[in-house]
């Protein structure tokens, strides 16, 4: 575990090196006024109401894949317990979990929805 936890924080560490190398060689001049940042993903992620829409076009495909994922590995666990109550329990579980983590992925934006048209609002960027 804690090489683990060392080859994380190199990595971490790299990386914060390289981004600020990078942006020590190419400044970007502000042109709005002195202390005006461009934004480098232009109008994406604008605010946070189009952060969110952004982002939640890449969770249920993400959410599927990983429940696939569980679902393959609770079934294997299941068809390896060879009679062992304890792990057919756990199998049990992982499938209950799986599918209700899944479950709850997919109703969100519903529920979403839903306040959204009960109160008049625009809660995600849309």
């Amino acid at each position: 575990m804690k090489v683990l936890t060392n080859i994380l924080a190199a990595i971490l560490l790299f990386a914060a090196a390289g981004v600020s190398a990078v942006n020590a060689a190419s400044p970007t001049p502000a042109t709005d006024g002195p202390n005006t940042i461009q934004n480098p993903l232009n109008s994406l992620f604008s605010d946070i109401g189009s952060i969110f829409s952004t982002l939640s076009a890449f969770i249920i495909p993400v959410a599927t894949l990983a429940f696939l994922a569980m679902i393959i590995y609770g079934g294997f666990t299941y068809l390896t317990a060879a009679g062992s109550d304890e792990k057919v329990a756990q199998a049990k579980k992982i499938l209950t979990f799986a599918v209700i983590g899944f479950i709850i992925i997919l109703v969100a934006p519903v529920v979403v929805g839903i306040i959204s048209a009960l109160f008049g609002v625009q809660l995600i960027g849309g």
